[in-house]
């Protein structure tokens, strides 16, 4: 190579260095800017504890479910109540026990579809019953029960995607074949009724070290996005990502960079009451995952210091445990992580004040949080946020 020759590479290589620099550095100015907005929100007057299980940003519908009742409670974006129904009689058109995720409204909007311990069921608004197909087999299911009647379920066409926790089975959780055996999703086919539960624990999970874990600590957060499927198993500080098709091999395992985050490194197989389900409130827990556009959201809390876990093993009763709770709520806020694609992370911020860190769902492109209970004085109203993903001031 001559001189001129060198001499022109050299300042192509500078000027593209320069670029890709500028580019870095203009990146990180954009996610550093990023911020969580409430543009949105719509006032349900309703007295009753509600869950938010759909939104349907097209048709202007909120769903909700009273799960102490059993009550499916429609709404507008006005908060007016369109229609409520319920559904759990011994009767033809009852769906069963309890739903096994929360129901979604049809893409057209006049339809509730619904995935219960018994089959799928379609009901349109006013709770008439459509459509229906049993699970195949004599028995019902009763995946991890209520615990996921505010967790989504996934239309793949003709199969459906639900968590699929067992809590008690063949084997005890005092024993490490439990951990070996156990699964944590399930595939239905919509046409035959057929259930396949499938996806293990990784083998470096820290439900494979050897101790006991409670099963409330176990229930995986999981998101669908572009034939991948995003989970978060219960207490495991690592997002999973997985092609959502057969054999659903692991893409990626990213280590979360949560702070401060205090996990229970669960109990002595001797210790442990397979028959007893007592999970550690006061350790760091994963509340839900979503993803939305090209990024991650995962809400956490991040457990109790060493003095404050103290105190807590300390509690005796009911009233303790109320008033060290109410103390213990403004001292640790809960998080919400923003994470790129490839699980890098972008930002941190706590959770706006009033929102549900654990019933939130992306619709339209946009996040949907429902509000929290307010446990110091009974209110009759709940509200649903709107809430985009700004940049900049």
């Amino acid at each position: 190579m001559n001189i001129s020759k060198q001499s022109s590479f050299l300042l192509m290589l500078i000027a593209y260095l320069n670029f890709s620099c500028s580019n870095f550095q203009n990146e990180k100015e954009f996610h550093a800017s990023l911020r969580f907005e409430k543009v949105d929100s719509v006032r349900i007057n309703y007295l009753g504890q509600l869950n938010l299980m759909d939104i349907n940003p097209d048709h202007k519908r909120v769903l909700l479910f009273n799960q102490m009742e059993g009550t499916f409670v429609i709404t507008d974006f006005e908060g007016q109540t369109l229609s409520s129904f319920t559904k759990i009689a011994d009767a033809p058109d009852s769906y069963g026990s309890f739903p096994l995720a929360a129901a979604k409204f049809s893409e057209d909007g006049q339809k509730i579809n619904l995935v219960s311990n018994t089959g799928l069921f379609e009901y349109d608004l006013e709770g008439n019953l459509s459509n229906s197909k049993k699970f195949a087999g004599e028995k019902s299911t009763s995946f991890s029960g209520r615990s996921t009647a505010d967790s989504e379920f996934y239309d793949l066409g003709d199969k459906t995607l639900i968590k699929a926790v067992e809590t008690w089975g063949e084997y005890k959780r005092n024993t490490p074949e439990f951990y070996d055996h156990f699964l944590l999703l399930a595939m239905i086919d919509n046409n035959t009724g057929e259930i396949n539960r499938f996806m293990g624990l990784e083998d470096d999970s820290i439900y494979k070290n050897g101790k006991g874990h409670d099963i409330a600590d176990m229930m995986p957060m999981v998101d669908v996005k572009e034939d991948k499927i995003y989970i978060v198993v219960g207490k495991d500080t690592y997002l999973n990502v997985y092609d959502l098709n057969p054999p659903y091999a692991l893409l990626q395992r990213t280590h979360l960079p949560l702070t401060d985050f205090k996990q229970n490194q669960g109990e002595d197989f001797a210790k442990v009451d397979p028959n007893m389900i007592r999970p550690d409130m006061s350790a760091g827990r994963i509340s839900n995952v979503k993803v939305l556009d090209d990024y991650v959201i995962i809400s956490y809390f991040q457990g109790y210091n060493d003095q404050d876990k103290e105190e807590f093993d300390l509690i005796s009763n009911s009233q303790e445990f109320t008033a060290f709770s109410l103390r213990m709520k403004d001292k640790y806020p809960k998080y919400l992580l923003l994470l790129d694609k490839e699980g890098n992370k972008i930002k941190e911020t706590t959770v706006p004040d009033g929102f549900n860190p654990t019933q939130f769902m992306v619709r339209d492109d946009h996040l949907w949080f429902m509000s929290n209970l307010n446990e110091e004085i009974e209110e009759d109203f709940w509200t649903v946020y709107k809430v985009a993903l700004k940049a900049g001031q």
